[in-house]
């Protein structure tokens, strides 16, 4: 715990039956990440995860059982990759695996950057901070 955080290729995996895979455009920087980090909060994590939990993005692949979601569909969504302690499920990287019970639509009218935000309990971004992702 406390180390250093390290960026590494992770392998990409197909989607099971029951989920997406989303190309993220924008992540929320949860205290929960740092937390995680600094400390041996959870116990029964296995090291090295992948963190970060609140992110959005766009469809690019959908399992053979998900019927609410097509490739090109927006989405917030809440990976679990930081319960279940597997890789393909954490949001701080390009491609994350989710449930897709744990994702939602996103309004035509809303970023990427705003989307995370209406799936937790917390003020939107102040305007100034806001940026663009492509």
């Amino acid at each position: 715990m406390g180390d250093k955080l390290d960026i590494r290729s992770t392998p990409c995996k197909p989607p099971e039956a029951d989920e997406v895979v989303i190309k993220n455009r924008a992540w929320i920087i949860n205290p929960v990440n740092w937390i995680l980090q600094q400390t041996s909060l959870f116990n029964g994590l296995n090291y090295p995860l992948i963190l970060g939990g609140d992110i959005a993005g766009e469809v690019v692949e959908v399992g053979s059982g998900v019927t609410r979601f097509k490739k090109g569909n927006r989405a917030p969504e809440i990976p679990l990759g930081l319960g279940l302690s597997k890789p393909s499920e954490g949001g701080f990287q390009l491609y994350s695996i989710v449930h897709a019970v744990l994702a939602a639509s996103v309004l035509d009218s809303m970023s990427y950057t705003e989307a995370p935000y209406s799936l937790c309990v917390c003020p939107r971004p102040p305007a100034a901070s806001s940026s663009k992702i492509t």
